[in-house]
């Protein structure tokens, strides 16, 4: 669960990825993710990739919550589809 904003932000940054990793992990491809992410994520996002090899796009599900009470900042729950 996160804000609405941050939700919608990680959704361009984890899209393309599991894009560029369905293309197959060669050597250069594996290097270039690393630089973008820490090297125990790697396996996870070829697990997401392999599941989602007929999926053209929309990697992530972002559901829209109830605003918080404290604050009224918009909530959204973020899944793996």
């Amino acid at each position: 669960m996160t804000q609405e904003a941050k939700a919608k932000e990680l959704r361009r940054f984890f899209e393309p990825l599991v894009t560029y990793a369905k293309q197959g992990l060669t050597l250069h491809r594996r290097r270039q993710l690393l630089r973008k992410l820490p090297k125990d994520s790697l396996a996870k996002l070829q697990e997401v990739a392999k599941a989602n090899e007929e999926r053209p796009g929309g990697y992530l599900r972002v559901t829209k919550l109830p605003s918080k009470r404290q604050d009224a900042s918009k909530m959204a729950k973020v899944e793996i589809v």
